[in-house]
């Protein structure tokens, strides 16, 4: 029978810890052991813990990275909870945490509810209104709340942990879902697996907290080379921020111009949560709440740009890529010349994006969208419907044979750091087609069919043969965050 370790890293916390604790030992299933971590042995938090059976260690931390590690470096059971010192559990919670890991191989890690619990007020609400992970429904999830959350082993293990970020407390369970997902694993959000919070009451402590926050994610994804969805959003909060006193300076100017500037990021906040929550009602609230905490939390984004980055820090989220391709055709010519170069992706996870066709129906994992090539309204939406699968599989690269389907799937990939090889359709060979033209500056690397093509488009095209002749092995390598090497077909010069 697996074993399960329930962790809390504190500091000066025994006055709160008490709560914790209690929760802990009423759990319908009893956790194998209780580890309390301490950045000194000679805080008192220790004697506290130590009068419920807990474990008391000394993580030597200076933030809440360096304590995690130290719990994962002391951990000897089959899994390893965390929970907060402000924090309550249900009883039922280990219980669920271990039927997840029990039940579903592939995950790799799990979190719950983060119901309020305790004073409430203003600063309790904003602080609340913060968490949008809490809200999901039962099934599988992108992110873990850090008070919350449970993890097999050998996992953690395997990706290494949490990074050596010192002077450095939030956005460590962001990391870690990042690099568990990144390696291939899945998360588990579970509504019964529920850990009340005591959320920040002091209006100045929750500005506080704000500021800490965008700095350390900036710092955190810096130090990884993370340059997903996430990177640009936290980017955009203070290009977002400073747009509304801008407008309204400029109102005093020109009131047209003003109004446009100072409304837009307004607008564009509102229909990103509405989106991401299927509800304007849920969103509302949140929207508001964003918007009074978005000037602290955008001064700590620009202070995590300005921040050193120890070297010892820097762990590429890269390196633990799981082998995953994403293969951008059509569905006629162009998908079989893709399927030309099935030897080449053995020992790589593949995912298509192609039209929904008889062709295209049998593909595995294969997002198939409409086929309305010259629709707008289609191209922004396949924006979208891009955007979310490159943030459900996080491939290594993105390869395309063509066509105009290419384009969307590319655009998205750039922005998110992801490495794309565009290769040229066998049919074209003199003249370049309006795909090839459009993403030749975009592609990280570009491969012709023929060899008259290369005059045609220029120094940065290569050419390594064709599809459609008698072929022998080459290597074709994309470039950006990761490599990948691909075997594909080359014409024998007899």
């Amino acid at each position: 029978m697996a074993t399960i370790t329930v962790a809390v890293c504190a500091r000066n916390a025994e006055k709160i810890i008490g709560a914790c604790l209690e929760s802990i030992q009423r759990q319908t299933v009893v956790p194998d052991e209780v580890i309390v971590a301490l950045d000194d042995l000679s805080d008192p938090t220790g004697e506290v813990a130590r009068g419920y059976g807990a474990r008391v260690i000394a993580s030597n931390a200076t933030g809440l990275y360096e304590a995690r590690n130290a719990v994962l470096a002391a951990c000897t059971t089959d899994y390893l909870a965390f929970t907060d010192a402000d924090c309550v559990l249900v009883p039922e919670w280990v219980a669920h945490a271990k039927r997840v890991l029990d039940k579903k191989p592939e995950v790799a890690a799990g979190t719950g509810r983060h119901p309020p619990v305790g004073p409430r007020n203003f600063a309790a609400w904003l602080h609340h209104m913060w968490f949008i992970v809490e809200t999901e429904r039962t099934g599988y999830t992108q992110g873990i709340i850090g008070g919350n959350s449970y993890f097999r082993m050998s996992a953690l293990r395997e990706v290494g942990g949490w990074l050596n970020l010192p002077r450095h407390s939030a956005a460590e369970d962001v990391y870690i879902a990042m690099a568990l997902q990144r390696a291939g694993h899945r998360i588990w959000f579970e509504e019964g697996a529920a850990v009340q919070h005591h959320y920040e009451t002091r209006f100045a402590g929750l500005i506080r907290k704000a500021q800490m926050m965008g700095k350390d994610i900036t710092v955190m994804m810096r130090a990884s080379g993370f340059r997903g969805g996430m990177w640009w959003y936290t980017l955009a909060i203070p290009v977002l921020a400073a747009m509304l006193p801008l407008g309204l300076v400029l109102m005093l100017v020109h009131i047209w111009l003003g109004t446009v500037v100072a409304v837009f990021p307004l607008l564009v906040t509102f229909a990103f949560l509405a989106n991401r929550f299927r509800s304007a009602g849920m969103a509302f609230p949140r929207w508001i709440a964003r918007w009074i905490v978005i000037w602290p939390y955008a001064c700590g984004i620009v202070k995590g740009l300005r921040s050193p980055i120890p070297e010892a820090a820097r762990r590429p989220l890269a390196s633990l890529g799981r082998k995953t391709l994403c293969l951008v055709c059509s569905h006629g010519g162009h998908l079989s010349e893709m399927l030309q170069l099935a030897e080449a992706f053995e020992g790589h996870e593949l995912v298509y994006f192609s039209y929904d066709a008889e062709t295209t129906r049998a593909l595995p994992q294969a997002t198939l969208v409409p086929n309305r090539p010259l629709s707008p309204v289609e191209f922004v939406l396949n924006l979208n419907r891009a955007n979310r699968m490159l943030s459900e599989c996080e491939p290594q690269s993105v390869i395309s044979t063509g066509a105009e389907i290419a384009i969307p799937v590319f655009l998205v990939a750039k922005l998110r750091g992801i490495a794309c090889a565009y290769i040229e359709c066998g049919a074209q060979f003199s003249t370049p087609s309006l795909t090839g033209r459009l993403l030749y500056h975009l592609a990280d690397r570009f491969y012709v069919q023929w060899p008259e093509l290369l005059r045609a488009y220029g120094s940065r095209a290569q050419y390594m043969g064709s599809l459609i002749d008698e072929t022998e092995p080459a290597s074709i390598q994309t470039q950006g965050n990761t490599d990948a090497v691909l075997a594909v077909s080359a014409n024998r010069d007899e």
